[in-house]
């Protein structure tokens, strides 16, 4: 019996211990505290834009207001009757696509006519025109 009680002391004093490091084995780990929220700050909402800076354009006298008027006038005249006489059956795609540029480019000249952007107005008649012509002459 002595031999019993001996064991049963060796046994206690192994396991006793043993427990508590079976215990941490079996359970789940021990959960760490949820860190608290972030607090993101929002951004500010965007400035508004300012407004659009008015266009500048070079200044011109009144005697050569009136006769870039009259020129980029006639260039638009001249433009249009060249569209008219083209026969739109025998337009390519890409001869279309050429003919609704220069259509574009007369509709901004007049618009720049209009507001008095009489270089601007020269300059879209200009291409027009010459864009009309080299289309006149390969259609026919």
């Amino acid at each position: 019996m002595r031999r019993g009680k001996i064991l049963c002391w060796v046994l206690g004093a192994l396991v006793l211990p043993g427990c508590t490091t079976l215990e941490r084995l079996f359970s789940p780990p021990p959960t760490k505290p949820a860190a608290p929220p972030v607090k993101r700050e929002t951004a500010p909402p965007p400035a508004p834009l300012p407004a659009p800076a008015p266009v500048l354009s070079p200044q011109v006298g009144k005697a050569d207001e009136n006769r870039l008027r009259r020129e980029t006038e006639a260039r638009i005249q001249h433009t249009e009757r060249l569209l008219a006489s083209l026969d739109p059956r025998r337009l390519s795609g890409d001869d279309r696509e050429m003919q609704a540029i220069i259509k574009d480019f007369i509709g901004k000249a007049k618009e720049a006519l209009a507001t008095t952007d009489l270089l601007r107005a020269s300059s879209l008649s200009e291409k027009a025109q010459a864009l009309a012509s080299d289309l006149a002459s390969r259609a026919k």
